[in-house]
């Protein structure tokens, strides 16, 4: 087994104190599941699972979600940081369902809904996204918000 993966078991292990924790683990896994195939990855993406299940977060994409959504509906101007933890919370919702955390797609969906409001609502953010902060070629549901 690689560094990558005995790093991210011990991630995984050690559990998560924050919300946060969650999404640094679930974008390390999604990135080895990205870059190789094999059955280490399912057992990688099973343990997490049951990880997460057992923690005081088993609603991380309820959590990160709602948080997402409070930012992006906040009255006032967003400023650069806000804006950039919203595409990484956008991020992190996808891959969540993606590694299989939540099968019926409803936080995606509205995740989808919420992030083309914040485009329509600020066109400036929707041209200065940064692309070595984004990686929309390589992530399906960047492509699904742009052409929309």
């Amino acid at each position: 087994m690689s560094n990558s993966y005995t790093s991210v078991i011990k991630q995984i292990n050690k559990g998560y104190k924050l919300p946060h924790d969650i999404e640094v683990v679930a974008h390390k896994i999604y990135a080895l599941s990205q870059s190789e195939k094999s059955s280490a990855i399912n057992d990688i993406i099973n343990k997490f699972s049951t990880s997460i299940l057992t923690s005081m977060y088993k609603n991380i994409m309820e959590i990160t979600y709602n948080y997402m959504s409070k930012l992006i509906y906040f009255e006032g101007n967003l400023l650069y940081e806000e804006y950039l933890k919203i595409l990484h919370l956008f991020d992190s919702i996808n891959i969540f369902f993606h590694l299989g955390l939540n099968e019926s797609g409803k936080y995606m969906e509205m995740s989808d809904s919420d992030i083309c409001f914040l485009i329509k609502k600020n066109p400036k953010w929707a041209k200065g996204i940064p692309s070595e902060i984004v990686d929309f070629k390589n992530k399906e549901w960047w492509q699904r918000v742009i052409s929309k």
